[in-house]
């Protein structure tokens, strides 16, 4: 018999009464001598089961109910001190669960979890006396104005195992000030403060084992930008900076410093070009094996850059680039993306691309209606990557526009290594075809009669539905790259079908694109052709 069909009589079924304080005061039938295939689980694979119950958040507040089920299921969860190591709080926090985590995860280190809107003069006491074993504290909520000072006070206290201090609150116009002696978090490594907590320290100051440091918004700048670099750069550890319109007061000039040699990560986010210009420029230089994105904002502070002319990415690089930012010389793939409203995106990848060293730059304006075509787009492919051995260059997808025949060769000239194409952007009757002014080029007469860019063999071209498409001078481009024996290894069409216009199925389709594809004359000047069918 099943326990669960077992009649419930108390003169025979001994009581379970599991911990009253975290589920009341509950009676369950004991389970019978015949053991279920679970009950020959060791005790160490049951805990493991249980904390795969906390791996999924759906799970996390109730896994306990587990412990409901008999009495060595109870027991054996309540002997397991890791899975109760993991305390979340929420706007209606149960104290007697906070209560029991405490109690049954004995010494081990905690993690601690603010979400929702909780009253933290309700919780703070409990946790206190617990606050040398806190490896992990996290705030996700919106700060309310009366917990500040019971905030402030329990932060107030030595940390000897912090390890992560996150706050991605709600950003409050009042935050909370926080002044930590950096000998109080011996093992602070993970640092982020993009809500209601500022951080004010003296440029002096150093979390000797910090790796991360995240800042976001603030409304009341604790650095200057030159006391904030001075900062940084006593860091010994620091992987990862992340600056997100965090306010740093601009300074008198001051001599340039070396940029932390352990960053890896690095991002300035929000900025108007001349702060982003300026904060590049108080480093001797950025070395080669950092990932960094740039994103700029329009600054109408800023007039020498009118909005209807859109934001170029070297409006915020200081001059050369190179100079400042080593990771740009390593860069062989350039890709340009856009979209018809007001972003601009630049990105340069070191193939293959499972390395992780990049640059991102993302522009944006505030005009209305945008640009219909953000001006100069190769022309700062030239200028920021000059010296790099560029061997691909992508526009991707959004891209619209056309681009000038003198553009391409410009583009062709300054990387004489490039080797392949891709033109994401399809025919359009009203933004014109990307594509135009790069067959142009192409069939630009050779000065001296011998191969012009002879290490360009491999073109990806995106194209309309294939039953209306025309793909223009392609076939003069191919033959005359064939005559002037620099011939195309590899031709990838890519037609793009929009589903209004999906008249046929797909085979049909691509039936019809075979077909067209071996009939075509101009075949014979490439060595490879190879299409692909899109529904978008």
């Amino acid at each position: 018999m099943r326990i669960d069909q077992m009649p419930f009589d108390e003169s025979v079924v001994p009581r379970i009464r599991l911990p009253e304080e975290i589920y009341g005061s509950y009676i369950y039938p004991e389970a019978p001598p015949d053991k279920t295939p679970i009950d020959s689980l060791p005790d160490e694979l049951l805990c493991e089961i249980f904390g795969l119950l906390q791996s999924d958040d759906r799970f996390l507040r109730e896994w306990c109910r587990v412990l409901w089920v008999c009495c060595r299921w109870s027991a054996v969860g309540r002997a397991a001190a890791f899975l109760w190591c993991n305390i979340i709080i929420r706007w209606m926090p149960n104290r007697s669960l906070i209560v029991a985590n405490l109690k049954y995860s004995k010494n081990a280190l905690l993690t601690i979890n603010f979400r929702g809107s909780v009253q933290f003069a309700e919780t703070l006491p409990l946790l206190s006396p617990h606050i040398h074993r806190i490896r992990s504290f996290k705030i996700s909520h919106s700060l309310e104005p009366a917990a500040d000072s019971s905030l402030a006070t329990f932060l107030s206290y030595p940390f000897p195992s912090l390890e992560i201090f996150e706050d991605r609150s709600q950003p409050a116009q009042n935050p909370l000030i926080w002044q930590p002696d950096a000998s109080d978090y011996p093992r602070l490594r993970n640092l982020v403060l993009k809500g209601s907590v500022s951080i004010k320290v003296a440029p002096t100051t150093v979390f000797s084992a910090l790796t991360t440091l995240i800042l976001k918004k603030s409304s009341n700048p604790s650095f200057t930008l030159q006391s904030f670099i001075q900062f940084l750069t006593l860091h010994p550890h620091l992987e990862e900076l992340d600056l997100d319109r965090y306010n740093l007061a601009v300074d008198s000039p001051f001599a340039a410093r070396m940029f932390p040699p352990t960053v890896r990560r690095f991002s300035l986010s929000g900025y108007g070009p001349n702060f982003v210009k300026h904060f590049l420029s108080s480093f001797t230089h950025i070395p080669g094996s950092i990932s960094f994105f740039i994103s700029q904002e329009y600054d109408e502070h800023e007039p020498e850059i009118p909005p209807h002319k859109g934001i170029s990415p070297i409006h915020m690089l200081p001059e050369p680039p190179q100079r400042h930012l080593h990771t740009i010389s390593r860069v062989t793939s350039v890709e340009i993306q856009g979209n018809l409203d007001d972003t601009y995106i630049l990105v340069g990848c070191v193939v293959p691309r499972s390395t992780e060293s990049f640059v991102a730059f993302k522009s944006h304006t505030v005009s209305w209606p945008p640009p219909i075509a953000l001006p100069r787009q190769l022309f700062d492919v030239v200028y920021i990557f000059n010296g790099a051995l560029v061997t691909e260059v992508i526009l991707a997808d959004k891209i619209v526009g056309d681009f000038p025949k003198g553009e391409w060769v410009t583009l062709f000239d300054a990387f004489p290594l490039l080797e392949h194409i891709y033109v994401g952007h399809y025919i359009d009757r009203h933004l014109g075809d990307t594509r135009a002014g790069l067959f142009e080029a192409l069939l630009e007469p050779t000065p001296g009669g011998g191969p012009r860019w002879p290490s360009l063999r491999r073109f990806t071209l995106a194209y309309g539905n294939c039953a209306t498409f025309s793909i223009g001078a392609l076939p003069q481009v191919l033959q005359a790259r064939a005559e002037q024996g620099t011939k195309v290894d590899q031709l990838c069409l890519i037609f793009k079908c929009g589903t209004w216009t999906w008249e046929l199925n797909w085979s049909e389709e691509r039936d019809k694109l075979v077909s067209w594809l071996r009939n075509a004359t101009w075949r014979i000047f490439v060595n490879d052709i190879r299409f692909q069918l899109l529904v978008v």
